[in-house]
């Protein structure tokens, strides 16, 4: 089934709506001069207050922080990158690359860190990410299907579904909540 942009943005609104927000001192990672930029950016800011400009906080000059967020900052800014990717995909740039292949189940020395990450979410996140991907197949299959295109989603897809179908097997509601 098709989705359109609207019924996206509600799905991923719904979804996310209780997502706390991370905590000033849990935006980022580790301390190095780039994370300290990323973190005095993010501080204090929820996703909600940008959902109707997600680039105003995500985009340019600084639009590189997905990378080195801590899972409960990724998945609190992550409806962000996939409004902006499913609405403002030729703004978004490079963005929602560095978005998806942060929970990308690639092989290499951040592959622990890229499944905190995607086990940071809850099962009707999981859910709304799972509709973004078919969004993006959808609207931009040049970019999002198999072949030598800038990210193929197959293997991403199929690390949800199996994570979404663990969790539901387990009863399993949600993630532990961050702490503010």
């Amino acid at each position: 089934m098709t989705i359109d942009a609207a019924q996206l943005r509600r799905e991923i609104e719904d979804a996310f709506a209780a997502v706390p927000y991370p905590g000033d001192n849990s935006i980022v990672e580790h301390k190095c001069w780039e994370c300290d930029l990323i973190a005095t950016k993010y501080k204090g800011k929820r996703w909600t207050d940008y959902k109707d400009c997600p680039l105003e906080l995500i985009g340019p000059p600084i639009s590189d922080a997905f990378p080195l967020f801590t899972p409960a900052a990724f998945r609190h800014y992550a409806p962000l990158a996939m409004l902006a990717a499913a609405e403002s995909y030729m703004k978004a740039d490079t963005l929602t690359e560095q978005f998806l292949r942060g929970i990308e189940p690639a092989q290499d020395d951040f592959t622990a860190r890229r499944a905190a990450r995607l086990a940071a979410f809850a099962p009707n996140e999981l859910r709304a990410l799972l509709s973004f991907l078919r969004f993006m197949k959808d609207n931009h299959p040049l970019d999002f299907n198999a072949g030598p295109s800038m990210f193929d989603v197959a293997s991403l897809e199929k690390a949800i579904k199996t994570r979404l179908e663990g969790m539901e097997m387990r009863g399993e509601n949600a993630p532990p909540r961050s702490k503010e």
